[in-house]
């Protein structure tokens, strides 16, 4: 499989430089081994996601996979009753 992978150089005006983030667009959404496989072979030290706060299964598949809680965006989602929080999670490789 061939994936398009685009890094990111953030906090720096040099290239290479600063705190590099890993970007691949999907056309489909790839199985969570997959990812996490891509993003070793890459040699990402870190992986982050976000949920809904509401979709707790969601949040114990990633919690079982490893991923821990690190942070709350408050009012991030869309909801039927304004706004939701979304739950920030990341997982050190």
């Amino acid at each position: 499989m061939k994936l398009d992978l685009y890094q990111i150089d953030a906090f720096t005006n040099k290239i290479f430089g600063g705190n590099p983030a890993c970007v691949v667009p999907l056309k489909e959404w790839l199985p969570d081994a997959m990812l996490l496989q891509i993003a070793k072979e890459n040699q990402a030290a870190n992986m982050f996601l976000e949920v809904r706060q509401s979709n707790l299964s969601a949040i114990a598949l990633y919690e079982n996979i490893g991923f821990n809680e690190m942070a709350i965006r408050r009012a991030y989602y869309p909801a039927a009753n304004g706004r939701e929080d979304a739950v920030l999670m990341g997982l050190a490789l």
